[in-house]
């Protein structure tokens, strides 16, 4: 989270003497002009984060409601559709139990 971000970048590594370099996002605790918008930045990943997820339980959850199977591996006495993995068939070499 940002909040716990800035706290590590502005007074946690300063007071350790630690250098953090960040490459992806140019961030380099020794150049006290980049770390003026890594405040900013930090909230646009937040907020990033956040919309990810939203996204990504939206798809699960319309996965489900159309009757996919959602899991890895098929339970006990089914088998993944080898068409469609996300359908599962009846194991007739265990279906007796």
């Amino acid at each position: 989270n940002y909040l716990d971000c800035g706290l590590y970048l502005e007074v946690f590594f300063p007071e350790h003497n630690v250098r953090y370099i960040a490459v992806n996002d140019g961030v380099d605790t020794l150049n006290k002009s980049a770390m003026d918008i890594t405040p900013f930045r930090n909230i646009l990943n937040e907020m990033y984060s956040a919309d990810v997820s939203v996204k990504i339980k939206s798809a699960y959850r319309a996965r489900f409601q159309q009757g996919k199977f959602m899991g890895t591996t098929a339970p006990y006495g089914y088998v993944k559709d080898p068409a469609d993995h996300n359908h599962l068939l009846i194991d007739d070499k265990v279906a007796h139990v």
